[in-house]
């Protein structure tokens, strides 16, 4: 609780895995007054219902799907209804920390995937979650020089969180809507490049950050040289081969070649109809379960990125599609609504809490005055 008589509250973060049976337990929970669930998965959502439970601590259990949203409060001392008590669905929405850093599951990977087709052809480039503003990033921290003195500390920042990979979405992006007698051996190129970024260098920036220190394994980058010998080895792109059956599980070597097929691909329907496009349109079609082209792509993105991070099993063609066409959008309003809807229901706890004690004063107080009269205590 925070600290009465308008003193300034102070919050603690623990970073850490709340299935960790060695940090996170019942005598953890039973400091608290109360607990609120904020979490991104069915598993860490029943550890922390039955530690609540056994510690006998109120807990605010939340959760969205897309415009639906619920807050309920898990009581074992008001013997309502708790979290595992009903059967629950199959999770179809996911948080952005758990989507862009710490994916676990492979409809984790296609849900990024399906960001990066909106980041490299959407029609506008912020709408992915993926999208990284570095020019938006230097003016805050411009700002931020202005009020501290700590000119290097702040440098340091800046370089920690820069880009990997964002000038080379603008660079490909270019190259997309533009027509040059060498553009495909651009593209080719500028892919290669991309890849590199993406599945190489963005992923061992955050392992210099120190993201996966609470993880069991670590993800492992695609370096270039990887890349670049997969091109070398075959150009032919496994769906364009005879031999393509959709049910086929693509090797890394594969699901690269793909990438870059894919991006050659939107570059050449681009073509055929740039006349008729507006600036406003996308680049290509946005993502549909049924179109070919973007299909390929998130089955090809989200395998390279379960590579990465050893997540099986890697999906095929027809894997990815029946992942991808079941996800429904995380919508940031919802979020919004039901988190403060959580704290509505914390000062409903809160209050009731203190009322509690207050009675439990009073009945102790009028106790202590009926055993005064009745002589049972010497000292009154």
């Amino acid at each position: 609780m925070l600290p009465s008589g308008g003193k300034q509250g102070r919050y603690e973060a623990h970073l850490g895995n709340v299935l960790d049976t060695t940090r996170f337990t019942v005598p953890y929970i039973k400091s608290f007054d109360l607990v609120l669930n904020a979490l991104d998965n069915i598993p860490a959502r029943r550890r922390v219902n039955r530690l609540c439970l056994a510690a006998g601590t109120p807990l605010v259990e939340a959760g969205t799907t897309g415009y639906l949203g619920q807050v309920t409060v898990i009581d074992k001392a008001s013997n309502v209804e708790c979290y595992e008590c009903k059967a629950k669905p199959t999770q179809k929405v996911y948080p952005i920390c758990t989507i862009r850093s710490t994916p676990s599951q492979p409809v984790h990977t296609i849900v990024w995937a399906k960001e990066l087709w909106k980041l490299l052809f959407g029609s506008k480039v912020e709408d992915s979650m993926l999208f990284e503003d570095d020019d938006i990033g230097k003016e805050e921290e411009n700002e931020e020089e202005r009020k501290t003195e700590d000119k290097e500390e702040e440098d340091k920042e800046e370089e920690k969180e820069k880009s990997t990979y964002m000038e080379q979405v603008t660079s490909l992006r270019t190259l997309l809507s533009t027509k040059t007698n060498d553009s495909k051996e651009q593209i080719h190129k500028a892919t290669t490049t991309i890849l590199h970024a993406l599945y190489g260098l963005e992923i061992q920036k955050q392992i210099n950050m120190d993201r996966y220190k609470s993880s069991k394994t670590l993800p492992t980058p695609i370096t270039l040289e990887q890349i670049e010998t997969s091109v070398k080895e075959n150009g032919v792109a496994p769906s364009k081969q005879k031999t393509f059956v959709s049910t086929n599980v693509w090797s890394m070597e594969e699901n690269i070649q793909e990438f870059i097929s894919c991006v050659v691909d939107a570059y050449t329907l681009l073509q055929k109809h740039s006349d008729d496009e507006s600036t406003t349109s996308p680049l290509v079609p946005e993502f549909d379960k049924d179109d070919d082209l973007s299909m390929r792509f998130v089955t090809c993105a989200s395998n390279l990125r379960s590579i990465v991070f050893d997540i099986q099993p890697i999906q095929s063609y027809y894997g990815a599609k029946g992942i991808a066409g079941n996800i429904i959008p995380a919508i940031a309003t919802t979020n919004a609504i039901v988190a403060g809807l959580q704290v509505l229901q914390v000062f409903h706890i809160l209050k009731r809490q203190m009322e509690l004690e207050e009675t439990k004063g009073k009945e102790d107080k009028d106790k202590e005055k009926e055993d005064c009269k009745g002589g049972v205590a010497q000292d009154c």
